[in-house]
C-alpha cells in the first residue's frame, strides 16, 4: 500500500472512530426466570445522516444474543439529519425451557455515555415529524406586502388574519376637499372595506356627510364642507377575521357560531342595497356575541361584522 492511500486509510479510520456509539447491554429472561437465546433485526426507518455526516442505510441487521445477555452499539438517531429518525426493530428468542420471547417495536437512540436498557430506547409509535423549512425557501404563493399565512375557510392562504376585530389590515386615507374615492387597488382591503372612523387636522372624531361603495369595493366619502384628516378603512382581501351579514326585512340576528369573530365582535358599518352607508335603528350583542340588527323600516344590503 502506498503512503498516500495508508494515510487516507488511517485516517478515515480515525474519523469513523469518532462516531459516538450507544451501549446497550440488557439481560432477557422468560416468565421462569431461564435466560433466552436468539436474536435482534433492526434496520433504519429511512436513510439519514449521523453526527459525522455519513450515511446510515435503512439496510437490516442482524445481532444474535445467548445465555440471556444482550449487547448492542447503536448509531444514536436524535442527531440524525433528516429529522427524527428510528429504527424499526425485531426480537425473538427462546429459553432452555421452551419459554418463548418476543420483542417487536421502535427504537429511539439518543446520544450518550451511559449503557442503555432496552426499554430505555423501546417505544411502541415512532417519534413525531419535525420538519423545518427556513423561510427564504417559501414561494410567495400570490402574497403582498404585510399578508400573512390564513385559513379562509377552506384552504390556507395569504391574507390578513384575524377574528373578532384582530389581525385586520387596515388603510389610511386623506381627506381633502368634499369628495375623496379610494380605489380598491389603493386600499387592498377586498371589495367590503368599513370605514371606522374619519379625524380631522386636529384629531376630533367626526362622520362625514355619505359613504358608499361599489361593487368592485371602490369607497367614496364626501360632505357638504370641505374636509381635513384622514379616515381609515380596515378589512382584508380575503375576508378572514370579517363576516359579511346580509340585511333583509326588519330584524336580523347573527349568532356567534354563524360569525365566528368572539362575544367581542363589532359592527363599524352597514350598507345599504345601493352600497351607500347607513344605521339601522339598534344594533345589539348579547353576552355569547350573538348580534342582533333592526331597524323601522325594511332593510336591505349588508352590515360587515369583525
Amino acid at each position: 500500500m502506498s503512503t498516500s492511500k495508508a494515510a487516507l486509510f488511517l485516517l478515515g479510520a480515525v474519523l469513523y472512530a469518532q462516531q459516538q456509539l450507544t451501549q446497550v447491554q440488557d439481560t432477557i429472561k422468560d416468565a421462569s426466570g431461564q435466560p433466552v437465546s436468539g436474536q435482534c433485526t433492526y434496520q433504519a426507518a429511512a436513510r439519514f445522516q449521523d453526527s459525522n455526516q455519513e450515511q446510515i442505510f435503512g439496510s437490516p441487521v442482524t445481532r444474535k444474543f445467548a445465555g440471556g445477555q444482550i449487547a448492542l452499539s447503536l448509531v444514536p438517531t436524535d442527531t440524525g439529519t433528516p429529522g427524527p429518525q428510528y429504527y424499526k426493530a425485531s426480537c425473538t428468542g427462546v429459553s432452555s425451557s421452551g419459554g418463548s420471547w418476543q420483542h417487536t417495536g421502535n427504537w429511539i437512540v439518543p446520544t450518550t455515555s451511559s449503557v442503555l436498557k432496552l426499554q430505555d430506547i423501546w417505544a411502541a409509535d415512532p417519534p413525531a415529524p419535525s420538519i423545518s423549512i427556513p423561510l427564504p425557501q417559501l414561494q410567495r404563493g400570490g402574497a403582498t406586502t404585510n399578508q400573512a399565512m390564513c385559513w379562509n375557510g377552506s384552504a390556507w392562504a395569504p391574507g390578513s388574519c384575524g377574528g373578532g376585530g384582530g389581525g385586520l389590515a387596515s388603510y389610511v386615507a386623506s381627506m381633502s376637499g368634499t369628495s375623496v374615492t379610494v380605489l380598491a387597488s389603493t386600499h387592498q382591503l377586498g371589495v367590503n372595506p368599513a370605514l371606522v372612523n374619519c379625524r380631522d387636522s386636529s384629531g376630533n372624531i367626526y362622520f362625514p356627510g355619505a359613504v358608499s361603495i361599489n361593487g368592485s369595493g371602490d369607497v367614496t366619502i364626501s360632505s357638504t364642507t370641505s374636509m381635513t384628516g384622514t379616515c381609515i378603512l380596515q378589512g382584508n382581501s380575503t375576508g378572514t377575521g370579517e363576516y359579511i351579514a346580509t340585511l333583509s326585512g326588519t330584524s336580523v340576528t347573527i349568532l356567534e357560531s354563524t360569525h365566528g369573530l368572539g362575544v367581542n365582535v363589532t359592527i363599524p358599518t352597514c350598507y345599504d342595497g345601493s352600497g351607500n352607508w347607513f344605521e339601522p335603528g339598534s344594533i345589539n350583542v348579547n353576552g355569547n356575541g350573538d348580534v342582533s340588527i333592526a331597524s323601522v323600516s325594511s332593510m336591505t344590503g349588508r352590515c360587515i361584522l369583525q
